[in-house]
């Protein structure tokens, strides 16, 4: 035993065959890395195709149902115009109700022709969906959580057709890419980035002072620098035809009603239907409004409650210690959920720019944003059968389960935000600055 002992020490002290060792054990850790990668790439290419798929054929669903590609028609037609007919974009003819950035990205498809356009879109879409799925890898191998990584992987196509069919997945992508640039330190990025989602859609810039209060003071100027120059270069190519821009996109959404969707449309639907109050369902602004005699005020109440959320959300990130980007990502998370709970528009695409900031928050702190983020799930399940499946049972069939998911999904969207700031409120406060 002694001899036989002391064998064994000799080998292991042995210095050749430690290296070599060493070298079976990477080239094992390798080979299971690229097979692991190998599976990865083939989920994501069947759960996308299927997704796609589905996406690409409105009758998937059957008769009676909502037709998903509504938003895609509309590129479609803008984008034949402009390149066929020469129309401006912001024109008389065609008012166009999406900021400038949309175009490029509207008329990419439009060049390609291989197939039909939205077979085209849906598939670009898809390229950006495995973008911001790159963007949370390299989140994880920072943080070494691959929490994000996994529930953009799988909530993406859980929301259905909207996912690939509107444009609402870029701005989701520029979201998770702003903190990845974040973690590296690369404010001037982080500015350009959300630049690039306001000039999709708006919505990005309610979360950039959230941000500059996050960001290190020596780099504040940066960031804002860059995002007013992202979006001065947008709108350049624009500049004789300002005020048609103002019109066609800001006039547009700040004259919008109380969509039908919205918390406070579900809840006139609902009031309808158990006291039989006053309400009709009308076309407006390529969507379905809500309308009755207290429309006005609570087109007043949401546009109060938003302001109270954005003010609120800043006065967080005023608490919050600089470079803490694990709260602040909670804080991107809780607010944005709440200012599409409360708003008077709630399209199912929203639910995109959640699954981006709870997947963030997923990748920094997974133990914390775990509860809002299982909210989500279902808020996302819920968003599917809400539209396409039972989105006319729920507006004009006066099915009761139809409204029941509505008003369940409008109500878990508020509930994430409430989660997700009870969350923030929960995590230790540290500073956290990784760069490359």
């Amino acid at each position: 035993m002694t001899l036989s002992r002391e064998l064994s020490d000799d080998v292991v002290d042995d210095p050749f065959v430690v290296e070599e060792a060493e070298a079976i054990a990477s080239t094992s850790r390798l080979r299971r890395r690229r097979w692991a990668l190998v599976l990865v790439l083939l989920a994501f290419v069947l759960s996308r195709g299927i997704a796609g798929y589905v996406a690409d054929h409105p009758d998937f669903y059957g008769p009676n149902h909502a037709d998903g590609t509504g938003d895609v028609g509309r590129y479609d037609e803008l984008t034949w115009a402009m390149r066929h007919e020469d129309s401006s974009p912001y024109g008389p003819t065609l008012r166009m109700e999406y900021p400038p950035a949309a175009i490029p990205i509207m008329m990419a498809p439009r060049y390609i022709r291989a197939v039909s356009y939205r077979t085209e879109f849906i598939i670009f879409m898809i390229l950006f969906d495995a973008v911001g799925l790159f963007g949370l890898v390299r989140i994880a191998k920072r943080t070494g959580s691959w929490w994000g990584a996994v529930t953009w992987f799988v909530l993406i196509p859980a929301l259905g057709p909207v996912a690939y069919t509107r444009f609402d997945i870029v701005v989701a992508v520029v979201l998770v890419w702003a903190i990845e640039r974040a973690l590296a330190g690369r404010w001037g990025h982080v500015g350009l980035l959300i630049a690039l989602g306001t000039a999709v859609k708006l919505v990005p810039a309610l979360l950039l002072p959230m941000l500059f209060f996050v960001a290190p003071r020596d780099r504040r100027r940066l960031l804002v620098g860059s995002f007013t120059a992202g979006v001065v270069v947008a709108l350049v190519p624009f500049i004789d035809v300002l005020p048609n821009v103002y019109v066609s996109v800001i006039q547009y959404h700040t004259e919008r009603g109380v969509q039908a969707e919205s918390i406070w449309g579900a809840g006139l639907l609902a009031a309808q239907r158990l006291v039989d109050y006053p309400v009709v369902v009308a076309s407006s602004h390529r969507a379905w409004d809500a309308v009755a005699p207290a429309s006005t005020l609570l087109k007043t109440i949401s546009n109060a409650a938003s302001l109270a959320v954005v003010v609120g959300a800043i006065g967080l990130a005023v608490r919050t210690r600089v470079g803490d980007l694990r709260r602040v990502t909670l804080l991107l998370f809780g607010a944005m959920s709440l200012l599409v709970g409360v708003g008077r528009v709630y399209s199912p695409q929203y639910v995109l720019w959640l699954i981006a900031l709870g997947a963030v928050a997923m990748a920094l702190v997974p133990r914390l944003a775990a509860p809002a983020v299982g909210l989500l799930a279902v808020t996302t399940v819920l968003a599917h059968l809400e539209f396409p499946i039972w989105f006319w049972d729920a507006l004009f069939y006066k099915k009761d389960a139809a409204l029941v998911v509505l008003l369940v999904r409008d109500v878990l969207t508020l509930a994430i935000g409430a989660l997700a700031l009870w969350a923030w409120k929960r995590a230790p406060k540290e500073q956290i600055v990784l760069v490359d």
